[in-house]
């Protein structure tokens, strides 16, 4: 894997001259590895880069971070230096936030627009999300018991106290951020917004209708997977990514 040695890791190939490069947020305490399935699983025109926080997998030894907005200047200005192609951003659950959040600092900055924003089982960022709250406010077992509840993270892992010490840091950092968000009305985004939903999912297209009224365009949404979360289904994920994105490449 390659990356800039920070802020972003390259888990795909080096086309020479991708299609389109897709840069990919993770889920609430979750580091670059969670796209490994997927990006064995994108057509080659797809350059995928997934984006590296502190505090997890190769930056392990950083402090997580915990104020939102310089989080979110900081892998802007991470991400303009890799814009000269068409590009495409992709949040998985929480990560979704932090995509459209770092979209917006971009255009801000005067840098070029997304092709698409692809956001993955997580609310429209002017709906209230308490979650993180009453995460946080948990004590250990019972946070842990709440994120396996929810499918955050797999039993096995929450169930081995060592693992539960080395992730639990970066887990409550995340959730931090997310609690500090208050929506304030912004420009929308020069762009469409694509929600995937699970299977069964009764808010699929109120959220796809909410999430499209921050970009330009009708509402996106497709299905994806069997019930789980969209990157344990590495496949249809990457079939549905390709196919929201085949009709933008140049």
């Amino acid at each position: 894997m390659t990356g800039d040695g920070l802020w972003l890791t390259r888990l795909t190939g080096d086309p020479a001259e991708p299609a389109i490069r897709l840069f990919a947020f993770p889920n609430a305490g979750a580091g670059p590895n969670v796209f490994t399935g997927l990006a064995r699983r994108l057509p080659g025109w797809i350059d995928l880069w997934a984006v590296a926080l502190p505090g997890r997998e190769a930056r392990f030894g950083e402090p997580p971070r915990t104020e939102l907005a310089p989080l979110t200047a900081e892998l802007a200005e991470a991400l303009l230096p890799h814009l000269s192609r068409p590009y495409a951003l992709f949040g998985d659950c929480s990560g979704a936030l932090l995509a459209f959040l770092v979209a917006h600092r971009v255009q801000e900055l005067g840098g070029p627009a997304p092709v698409r924003l692809v956001v993955s089982a997580y609310p429209p960022p002017d709906i209230v999300n308490r979650t993180p709250r009453e995460l946080l406010a948990l004590e250990s077992a019972e946070f842990w018991r709440r994120l396996v509840s929810q499918g955050r993270i797999p039993p096995e892992i929450a169930a081995v106290d060592d693992m539960r010490e080395v992730f639990e840091p970066a887990f409550r950092a995340d959730y931090q951020l997310l609690a500090q968000y208050e929506h304030r009305p912004m420009p929308p985004l020069n762009t469409a917004i694509t929600s995937l939903f699970r299977p069964g999912d009764p808010n699929a297209r109120r959220h796809a209708a909410g999430w499209a009224a921050h970009g330009k365009g009708e509402p996106h949404h497709r299905e994806v997977g069997n019930g789980g979360r969209t990157t344990d289904s590495p496949a249809a994920l990457g079939a549905r990514l390709a196919q929201t994105l085949g009709d933008l490449a140049p």
